[in-house]
């Protein structure tokens, strides 16, 4: 390189590189919990599931009702026509 000035090396295959290493981290985290969702007796109360406490955190909706954690999505859904 000759010349004043700053260098600059541009990568052209980073944006593309983000998405796919994102998607890598995502499967080999979630690779963990699927002995417990595939174990688990879902038809069981949620209180009483076999489940980490980050999958059980993770769930919304269980027999048709919200989770103790997401209670408080009753009053918006029921303003917006969903079940209360």
């Amino acid at each position: 390189v000759e010349g004043r000035g700053v260098v600059v090396l541009a990568v052209d295959n980073l944006p593309c590189e983000l998405p796919a290493e994102a998607t890598r981290h995502f499967g080999d985290q979630l690779l963990r919990f699927l002995p417990a969702v595939a174990r688990c007796r879902w038809e069981d109360p949620l209180s009483d599931l076999d489940l980490p406490d980050e999958l059980r955190r993770a769930v919304v909706v269980h027999h048709g009702e919200l989770a103790p954690g997401y209670r408080y999505l009753e009053e918006p859904l029921a303003r917006h026509g969903g079940r209360s």
